[in-house]
C-alpha cells in the first residue's frame, strides 16, 4: 500500500536505526524504495545485506550525486505504491506509524488525495507546532507559515507528474516546490500524530541550509520564485520576495525575472548579517558557471 522512500547520501551510520525502526512496525503493508545519490561508504553492501533477511520488500537504487531533490526525483518514478511516505535516512518511525496511516488511509472517512502529520525529537517534544485540524492543504499550510517540519503522505500517481528542477553543478533546493505544487491541486487531511522522529545531523542538509542557498544560487532563485508566485499572505509573500535579493545579491548571473526593488533593502540587510555570520572569505569562493 505504501512506498517508503528514502534519499540517502553517506548515511551508513544512521540507517541501521531507520531500518530497525521498520523491523519494528506493527505493519508490514509496505515497500522500503532507497535511493542512494552516488554514497562513497558502505550504504550499498548495507542495504544489499538487509535485502537478503527482511520481512518487507526493500528495492535499492544508486544514482550519480546530485543532491537529495534529484534523488526524490527518481524516487517518484520508481515508487511502486499506492501512496508515498518520504522518510529520510537519518529519521525513524515509531512502530505503529504504519499503522497509523494505512488505518486513517483505508478510513470510509477519508476522502483526500493525501495526509500530513507531526515530526518529533526522541525526548518527545513536537517540532515546531501542532496542526490547526481546519486546514484543508499544503498551500493553505504553507500560507499559514505552521512550523516546522513535517511528515507527508502523497497519492504516488499524482507525483508521478512532478520533477524538482534539476540545475547544473547545483546539489540542494529546498522542498517547498513540492508542498506548493501538490497543495495548490490537491487535498490534505492533518493529524497531530507524532510517529515520525527526527535527528538533526551535524553537517546536514538542515544544519548548512543557509550556505547551501548562497551556492545553489539558481535553485534558490526558483524555488522563492514560487513561493513569491503561489503564496496569498502579504508578510509570507514579502519574505519570499526578501530572501530572494538576499541570496541573489553576490551572484552574478543575470535572471530574467526578479521581484520588486522595494524588497531589496530587506534583502540587502539580512546579506550583511550572513556575511557577518558566515565570513566574507566565504563568498570569495562563490562563482557561478553558466547554466546548462
Amino acid at each position: 500500500m505504501i512506498t517508503i522512500l528514502t534519499p540517502t547520501y553517506n548515511r551508513v551510520h544512521t540507517l541501521p536505526r531507520l531500518y530497525q525502526s521498520l523491523i519494528d512496525q506493527t505493519s508490514y503493508d509496505f515497500e522500503w524504495l532507497v535511493i542512494d545519490d552516488g554514497s562513497c561508504d558502505s550504504t550499498e553492501d548495507l542495504i544489499n545485506g538487509y535485502v537478503l533477511c527482511t520481512p518487507f520488500q526493500i528495492r535499492y537504487i544508486k544514482k550519480r550525486n546530485g543532491g537529495k531533490h534529484t534523488a526524490l526525483n527518481v524516487g517518484f518514478k520508481n515508487a511502486g505504491h499506492e501512496w508515498l511516505f518520504i522518510v529520510d535516512s537519518d529519521d525513524w518511525l515509531q512502530s505503529d506509524c504504519i499503522s497509523f496511516i494505512t488505518k486513517q488511509l483505508q478510513s470510509d472517512c477519508f476522502c483526500d488525495s493525501g495526509m500530513s502529520f507531526l515530526r518529533r525529537y526522541e525526548n518527545g517534544t513536537i517540532i515546531g507546532e501542532r496542526y490547526d485540524l481546519t486546514l484543508t492543504s499544503l498551500l493553505e499550510r504553507e500560507n499559514k507559515r505552521i512550523k516546522g517540519d513535517k511528515a507527508e503522505i502523497y497519492k504516488t500517481s499524482f507525483l508521478k507528474k512532478f520533477k524538482f528542477p534539476e540545475f547544473y553543478n547545483e546539489k540542494f533546493m529546498a522542498e517547498s516546490p513540492l508542498f506548493l505544487w501538490y497543495g495548490s491541486r490537491f487535498s490534505c487531511k492533518f493529524y497531530n500524530y507524532d510517529g515520525y522522529i527526527c535527528e538533526y545531523q551535524k553537517g546536514g542538509l538542515s544544519d548548512l541550509s543557509i550556505k547551501n542557498r548562497y551556492i545553489c544560487a539558481f535553485s534558490t532563485s526558483y524555488v522563492y520564485q514560487d513561493q513569491y508566485e503561489k503564496f496569498t499572505g502579504f508578510v509570507i509573500k514579502s519574505r519570499s520576495a526578501i530572501n530572494w535579493w538576499r541570496f541573489r545579491l553576490p551572484n552574478k548571473y543575470s535572471m530574467e525575472w526578479r521581484p520588486p526593488l522595494l524588497y531589496l533593502v530587506g534583502g540587502g540587510i539580512l546579506h550583511l548579517l550572513d556575511r557577518f555570520r558566515l565570513g566574507n572569505s566565504f563568498f570569495k569562493k562563490l562563482v557561478k558557471t553558466d547554466i546548462k
